[in-house]
């Protein structure tokens, strides 16, 4: 093992992480976890956001490192987002709550990946024609979803745009999930195994964000101003 697999650097917004990706995993798992315990006042701090780079890691992977730097420090993790994505990929947690807890790291990593309301991916630009967009937890679109391109995800969706393509929330079995967009006049809507299309609406330069979400096997649609 060495130090050098793991090496922390301070930003602006936060702590950038560098992580080998020449070895595997375990083993750097356990550097990291040795060179937090030595680093522990780098981690003082209140909101703040985590960058990882320099290697692909896995959702479990990404919530054990995680897990051992809440578990040696009072950080509130507000963001997590990796240096080498593209587009922008930004997924929003809160660790503190975790805090003094004694679960298994198997376990934390089960209740992050399904409480799909602190798990975001932030997609920016529209959605085009042909373009799919899937996440294990929820998927924030910053611009619109066109025609023949398609959105999935396990938790809700929220669309600050238009909506002609395809939404799939809760595409798990979650029941619960929501569609908001700020104009939804898609081509279908899913929630779980719930389908509805959409008659085409009349045209009109109004425009009322709206929210779908299913109830007794069906999926409704009401203005976000009257929920």
């Amino acid at each position: 093992m060495g130090q050098n697999s793991v090496i922390f650097k301070g930003k602006n917004d936060g702590i950038l992480i560098i992580l080998d990706d020449k070895i595997a995993f375990e083993e750097l798992r356990q550097d990291f976890e040795e060179k937090v315990s030595k680093s522990s006042t780098f981690f003082r701090g209140a909101n703040i956001s985590v960058a990882f780079k320099g290697r692909v890691l896995s959702d479990s992977e990404e919530m054990e490192l995680l897990d051992i730097i809440s578990k040696v420090s009072e950080l509130n993790i507000s963001f997590v987002h990796s240096e080498d994505e593209n587009p922008v990929f930004v997924k929003q947690k809160k660790l503190s709550k975790f805090n003094n807890i004694n679960i298994s790291k198997d376990s934390i990593s089960k209740r992050f990946v399904s409480a799909y309301e602190n798990i975001t991916s932030f997609h920016k630009g529209s959605v085009r024609n042909g373009q799919s967009v899937k996440f294990k937890g929820s998927i924030v679109i910053i611009g619109d979803v066109n025609p023949g391109g398609e959105v999935i995800s396990e938790g809700n969706v929220i669309v600050l745009g238009s909506v002609k393509g395809l939404i799939h929330a809760g595409c798990g079995g979650r029941h619960d999930c929501f569609i908001i967009a700020f104009n939804l006049k898609p081509t279908q809507l899913r929630i779980a195994d719930i389908v509805t299309y959409f008659p085409e609406k009349e045209k009109t330069n109004k425009v009322i964000p709206e929210c779908a979400f299913a109830k007794n096997g069906e999926i409704y649609v009401e203005p976000l101003m009257n929920l």
